[in-house]
């Protein structure tokens, strides 16, 4: 994802994310003191890209509004979804660790919902274009 700093330049940011199909939201966790949540403070829209970096090449990339969600109740089940996600289970010390540090309220859940987007498959053809 990017953000916007202080100087209104560009902050990229590579992340671990949760799409909820339900919705079409975008959810990442991340630390209530990082350079995105501060950067979000002053700006709330960012521009987003997910890829599948292996052949055929495939992905999204759009722009969004953002929400920041400091509520444990709301963000724990989020996180857990997010780690299961990219470690398979909540039973690893690794993912244990995330999902603790949502439940001591030092993360958030950024929230985005996209307002464009813009898609490429390579799957579906040599064109990419969808």
């Amino acid at each position: 994802m990017s953000t916007l700093d202080e100087k209104g330049d560009p902050n990229i940011h590579p992340t671990w994310f949760y799409y909820d199909v339900a919705t079409n939201k975008l959810y990442i966790g991340t630390s209530r003191q990082s350079r995105k949540v501060s950067n979000l403070k002053n700006h709330d829209t960012i521009y987003f890209c997910i890829y599948e970096p292996n052949q055929p090449y495939r992905g999204v990339r759009g722009k969004g509004k953002v929400t920041v969600h400091g509520n444990v109740d709301h963000n724990v089940p989020i996180e857990e979804k997010i780690v299961v996600k990219y470690l398979r289970d909540l039973e690893n010390q690794g993912a244990k660790m995330l999902v603790d540090v949502s439940k001591r309220g030092n993360a958030v859940i950024i929230e985005i919902t996209p307002s464009y987007f813009s898609t490429w498959d390579y799957t579906k053809g040599s064109d990419g274009l969808v």
